[in-house]
Formats: C-alpha cells, structure tokens, sequence
C-alpha cells in the first residue's frame, strides 16, 4: 500500500511540475538514452551533470529520471547543492512520459 501511495503522490507532482514548464533531464548513458527515452526529456549522463546544469537558471523547475531511480536520486542531491529550489526525482523515465 505505501508503494501506491508514493507512485499516486508522484504521479501529481510529476504532473505539477510538466505545469511550470520543468526541463526534464534523464541522467541515464547517452546508450541508454538512444535506446529509449522520453521525447521531451534532455540527456544529461550522471557523471557530466555537475558541470551542465550550470547552464540552467536556478528558478527553472527540473524533473529527473534515469532507469530506476537511483541514478536521478543521486543528480537530484547535487542539483539541489547547485541551489536549484525546484527539483524532483522523478525515479524511471517511463514515469515522466
């Protein structure tokens, strides 16, 4: 039950932030990105997005996903560092589609 309650909760906020515009990056291999992804999202791989988010500006909401969720976790916490006020770790990119 707790497992559902996350995945609704998420679901709103995903659909919240699609509504403020938010950049959708998928932090997963430019492989894995190539293989499928979300038409809408940006392909930041993990270990190059400290250095590419500075492209961004810090008031823009960002939505971020890879293949489960562990990945996008870890580039949620350090976008966050950056001082991005608006982000959300999206888990998977079938869940931002």
């Amino acid at each position: 039950m707790w497992k559902i309650i996350n995945a609704i909760i998420l679901r709103k906020k995903i659909s919240e932030f699609k509504s403020k515009n938010a950049i959708i990056i998928d932090v997963r291999t430019k492989e894995e990105f190539q293989t499928a992804a979300n038409p809408r999202s940006q392909n930041i791989p993990l270990d190059q997005i400290q250095v590419d988010i500075k492209n961004f500006k810090l008031s823009q909401p960002i939505i971020v996903c890879c293949a489960s969720g562990y990945r996008s976790g870890v580039a949620a916490k350090i976008i966050q560092r950056q001082g991005f006020q608006s982000v959300l770790n999206g888990g998977s990119w079938r869940n931002v589609r």
